[in-house]
């Protein structure tokens, strides 16, 4: 029961766009330094850009500002640093289906691109004994028969084939533009 409690609680650490949106665009949370200066990423209520909270952007603003997507940075009343990236419209219905909660119904290329680009383990071979790791929420994607029974196991139900097996997307996985000012370029 401890190792689901971690499970959940690394699962529920970052918004899931930081996983299943964030590498549809060739990015991952090493892009921004290294993994301490990422905080988060959020979606536009518009579905057509997503931002990346940062603790800070100064060391690696040429790179930041080098990517095809990048529109602008944006700041928040309590000094928080935020990226913006545009969201290229061949990923438009892959993302409206994960802001709609249904992960396994992204298309094969975005889910290609989130195995590649999320830096989350992927068949990761373990050094103690060889048996390969993959993460929980690629094997969500695919609604995995072992993410399933850990599911009914730790929470004592049956759960129908066809349900998702993450939560679906909430008002935390947003933000207002509107809450925003935009950075001088």
């Amino acid at each position: 029961m401890m190792d689901t409690l971690k499970i959940l609680k690394e699962i529920h650490r970052e918004n899931l766009c930081t996983y299943f949106v964030l590498p549809l665009l060739q990015i991952g949370k090493s892009r921004f330094a290294d993994e301490s200066n990422f905080l988060d990423s959020y979606l536009t209520p518009d579905l057509q850009s997503i931002l990346v909270a940062v603790a800070e952007t100064t060391f690696f603003k040429a790179r930041m500002e080098n990517h095809p997507q990048y529109l602008a940075t944006w700041s928040d009343k309590s000094g928080g640093e935020y990226i913006q990236y545009s969201i290229p419209a061949r990923w438009a219905n892959d993302v409206l289906v994960f802001s709609e909660g249904k992960y396994s119904r992204m298309s094969v290329e975005a889910k290609e691109m989130i195995q590649k680009y999320s830096e989350l383990q992927y068949r990761v071979r373990r050094s103690a004994d060889n048996v390969p790791i993959t993460d929980i929420r690629l094997l969500a994607l695919d609604r995995s028969i072992a993410v399933r029974e850990l599911w009914e196991h730790y929470y004592d139900v049956c759960i129908p084939e066809q349900q998702e097996l993450l939560s679906g997307v909430d008002e935390r996985s947003y933000i207002d533009l509107k809450l925003l000012t935009k950075n001088e370029q």
